[in-house]
Formats: structure tokens, sequence, C-alpha cells
């Protein structure tokens, strides 16, 4: 009985110690989240507007927009038609 009591106790004060770790943690990954989603939005942001540019001829751009495009790949919308289109023809 003695080591059970033991036991007891010491789950105690590690959940004392723990407790407080596991809402840090927490709090740190929702910073992480949101900031994860903020940069993503701004790097989308520009994205698009980098996208706009090429479309208006700046071609000294292009490269830029070549690298970033493997980050945003699109929804495949556009595939999906096309696939679509070439079947009825």
């Amino acid at each position: 009985m003695v080591e059970f009591a033991k036991d007891v106790d010491a789950i105690n004060k590690l959940f004392q110690v723990t407790a407080p770790m596991q809402k840090l943690v927490e709090e740190v990954d929702d910073t992480m989240m949101l900031a994860g989603s903020e940069a993503y939005a701004a790097a989308l942001a520009f994205y698009t507007a980098l996208k706009a540019a090429i479309e208006a001829g700046e071609t000294g751009l292009k490269y830029v927009y070549d690298d970033m495009s493997v980050r945003f790949p699109g929804r495949g919308a556009k595939k999906t038609e096309q696939a679509s289109g070439n079947n009825a023809k």
C-alpha cells in the first residue's frame, strides 16, 4: 500500500508540472497555425498579383511566377473542364 501511495503522489506532482506545459504547447501550436495562415495568405496575394502582372505583359517576372506556381498548383477545375471538352469532340 505504501508503494501505491508513492505512485499516486508522484502522479499528482507530475500533473502539476505537465498541465501548465500542455497549455503552453497548445498556445504555441495555435500561434504557429495563425502565423502560417497569415504567411500563406500573404504569399497567395503576392502570387495572384504576380499572375496579373504577367497577364498584363510583364515578362520579366515569369521566372518568379514559375517558381511559385509549384506552391500554388490550383484546384484542377480547368483540367477537368478541358478533359470533358476533349471527350465531347
